[in-house]
């Protein structure tokens, strides 16, 4: 099951049976996870994946994340307990 954020254009994907990974955020300019461009692991905030974006835009969203890192931590967190979310705009 996957949980959605927005922020710009950009869409942020929690996915919750990645029970074996550190908690990460996958991050896509398009609506879907087949979309995926770039992977984040949230407590330490180091890229996992990071396929089309350039550094410019990956400092931009490193910044956003780990301003907003217990906000992202609160949404992981429901999309494990399986809450429904509607799709968060920050």
């Amino acid at each position: 099951m996957a949980t959605e954020a927005q922020w710009l254009q950009y869409y942020f994907l929690y996915v919750s049976f990645d029970l074996n990974e550190p908690d990460d955020i996958q991050i896509t300019t398009g609506k879907s996870a087949r979309s995926f461009k770039a992977k984040v692991w949230l407590e330490r905030l180091e890229w996992a994946g990071k396929a089309d974006f350039s550094e410019k835009e990956l400092n931009k969203l490193k910044k956003f994340i780990e301003a907003h890192k217990v906000e992202f931590k609160d949404l992981l967190a429901k999309a494990r307990n399986a809450e429904k979310i509607k799709r968060y705009k920050f």
